[in-house]
């Protein structure tokens, strides 16, 4: 018997001190840090968690492409600037304008933004040269 109650007093003592720490120790606390940090992007994204494990396999290839659109954008916003500093206004215009018109004509009858869509036909009605880009047949 006297062997038994500090054996056992140990094991209580034990199996405490392991939940205690695995409560509250630094590794569960930065685990329920990154399930709220999880839960938050899951809500605003109104993604399920499906998809954000899928979000997850594809990581890589969404920053990947990020990547390209950022390009793509630095590149004509260059573009339209050199030309701008040289003088030739109309140039310019033209590096900007074929963006817009592209993704008017891609997206108008899909899955575009509605309020960008609505803001480039809006737009079109006053500025000639855009209503001229985006009703251009490709």
């Amino acid at each position: 018997m006297k062997r038994i109650l500090p054996a056992i007093v140990c094991l209580l003592v034990g199996f405490g001190l392991g939940w205690f720490l695995c409560y509250f120790g630094p590794v569960a606390s930065e685990h329920r840090e990154l399930l709220t940090r999880y839960r938050y992007v899951r809500d605003n994204f109104q993604l399920t968690d499906a998809e954000m494990a899928q979000f997850g396999r594809d990581y890589k290839q969404f920053g990947t492409s990020m990547i390209r659109e950022d390009e793509l954008a630095a590149a004509v916003s260059l573009s339209a600037l050199m030309s701008l500093e040289s003088g030739k206004v109309d140039a310019a215009k033209t590096t900007l304008l074929r963006p817009v018109g592209m993704y008017y004509r891609l997206y108008h009858k899909q899955d575009g933004d509605k309020t960008l869509l609505d803001r480039m036909s809006a737009a079109a009605k006053e500025h000639p040269s855009l209503a001229a880009e985006i009703s251009r047949a490709e």
